[in-house]
C-alpha cells in the first residue's frame, strides 16, 4: 500500500490471534527481577507479544492477539510501555523493533517513539502530535532521549513517513531528521537503534525486510548517560488525534554491545641492553601496564621470552609465561658471527569484558659496544 493511498477497507495481514509463546513468557518474566540490567546480555527479548508480562502498559496501550497495540485507530489515543527492568545507560547497546502501522483513516496519524527515560513507568505524553511522548499540558517524558516516527503529515502529503532523534519530551526541534526510504504504513518495517557509549552517538536504521542496512537512516551526537541519567527504562509511545491508525508492536530486543574496544597495553624492560656479553645471566625486570576507559583494566599475563639467536631455554631463567611474571634473568651473550641479540619478551593485556591486546618488551645484546 502506497503512502497517501491507505484506506480502512484495505487491511494488511493482521497479527495472529491470541496464544501462549512459552519463550517470550519466560524471557519477559525475568524483567520482573529488581536492579539494573547490565549490558552484554540479551535484557529484552519478545519474539512476539503473546505475553507481556514484565512490561509496564500505560494509558490506551493493550496487548492484541500477538501484538502490543500502543494506541488504537480511534481518534485521541494515547498508550506507553516500558520495560520495568532499567537499562544501563553508559554501555552500548543494539534494539531492534518490528511495527506495523495500519487500518487507519486517510490519511492516517499520528506517530510513535521508541524512548529510554527516567522519568518512570507511569510515563506518558500527550495524544495526536505528542505521539504519546512530547507534551501540550506539561506531560511530556523527560528527561529522555526517542527515536520519532511520524505518519502526518506526511502522509497527507504524499510523501513517505519521517524519523527524527529528540530529547526531553519535545518533538519541536529535533537533533536529526531523515525521510524512510521504506514505506511505514500498512506493511511491517524493521527498525534497529544502535548506541556507541564511547563516542556517544545514536544510529538509526530502518529497513522494509529483516536485513539491516549497511549505513544509518539518521544519527546524532548524544550522550545517554548525561541527558537520562546512568539508568534508564526503555520502551515506547504513540498517539492519535482527529485522525488515527493502529500503530502495532510486532517484536523486540534490546541487547547490550558491551566494551568492544581492546586495552590499550604498554611494556618495556630494564635494563634493556645488556654489556658486556660477558655470557653470564643478569636479572632483568619488566613494567608492564593496562589502560582501559570502557570496561576496565584486568590485568596481564607473560605469553613468551623469545631470541633471535641461540637457544633460549639455556640463554634464559626463571621466566614463567601464562602468568604475570615481571622478574627473571636473560644471559649476556651474542653469537660472533650476528649483528647481535634481541630478547624479546611479550605481554598480553586484557580488559573486564575480555577483549586483549599484546605488548613486547626487548632486550638487546649488541654485537659491538654503543651498536645495536
Amino acid at each position: 500500500m502506497r503512502a497517501g493511498g491507505a484506506s480502512r477497507n484495505r487491511r494488511p495481514v493482521s497479527p495472529k490471534a491470541p496464544g501462549l509463546s512459552a519463550l517470550a513468557v519466560l524471557v519477559a518474566c525475568s524483567f520482573l527481577a529488581a536492579g539494573t540490567a547490565r549490558a552484554g546480555s540479551p535484557a529484552i527479548d519478545y519474539p512476539d507479544f503473546s505475553s507481556v508480562a514484565g512490561l509496564k502498559l500505560n494509558g490506551n496501550a493493550a496487548q492484541a492477539g500477538l501484538a502490543l497495540r500502543l494506541a488504537a485507530n480511534t481518534p485521541l489515543q494515547r498508550g506507553s510501555a516500558w520495560a520495568q527492568a532499567k537499562l544501563d545507560t553508559t554501555q552500548s547497546f543494539e534494539s531492534r523493533f518490528q511495527t506495523l502501522t495500519h487500518d487507519g483513516s486517510p490519511p492516517p496519524a499520528d506517530g510513535m517513539t521508541f524512548t529510554l527515560q527516567s522519568q518512570g513507568l507511569a510515563a506518558l505524553g500527550d495524544n495526536g502530535g505528542g505521539h504519546g511522548y512530547a507534551s501540550f499540558f506539561g506531560n511530556a517524558v523527560k528527561p529522555s532521549v526517542a527515536v520519532d516516527i511520524s505518519l502526518f503529515p506526511q502522509l497527507g502529503n504524499h510523501v513517505n513517513e519521517q524519523f527524527a532523534l529528540v530529547q526531553n519530551g519535545s518533538l519541536i526541534s529535533p537533533l536529526a531528521t531523515a525521510t524512510s526510504p521504506a514505506l511505514l504504513y500498512g506493511q511491517p518495517f524493521w527498525t534497529w537503534v544502535d548506541y556507541d557509549a564511547k563516542g556517544h552517538t545514536l544510529q538509526v536504521f530502518v529497513s522494509q525486510t529483516a536485513t539491516k542496512p549497511a549505513a544509518p537512516l539518521v544519527s546524532a551526537a548524544i550522550d545517554l548517560g548525561a541527558t537520562v541519567g546512568t539508568s534508564a527504562y526503555a520502551g515506547f509511545t504513540a498517539g492519535t488525534g482527529g485522525l488515527d491508525a493502529d500503530f502495532d508492536l510486532l517484536s523486540w530486543t534490546f541487547e547490550g554491545i558491551g566494551d568492544t574496544t581492546p586495552p590499550t597495553v604498554a611494556c618495556s624492560a630494564t635494563p634493556n641492553v645488556l654489556w658486556p656479553p660477558n655470557n653470564k645471566l643478569v636479572p632483568v625486570s619488566t613494567q608492564v601496564t593496562v589502560a582501559d576507559d570502557g570496561s576496565g583494566p584486568a590485568g596481564f599475563t607473560l605469553v613468551s621470552v623469545a631470541s633471535n639467536e641461540g637457544d633460549v631455554a639455556a640463554e634464559s631463567r626463571d621466566w614463567a609465561p601464562g602468568t604475570p611474571d615481571t622478574s627473571g634473568f636473560l644471559r649476556a651473550a651474542r653469537l660472533g658471527s650476528g649483528n647481535g641479540r634481541v630478547y624479546t619478551l611479550t605481554y598480553q593485556g586484557t580488559d573486564d569484558a575480555g577483549n586483549t591486546a599484546t605488548c613486547q618488551a626487548t632486550v638487546t645484546v649488541p654485537h659491538d659496544q654503543g651498536k645495536s
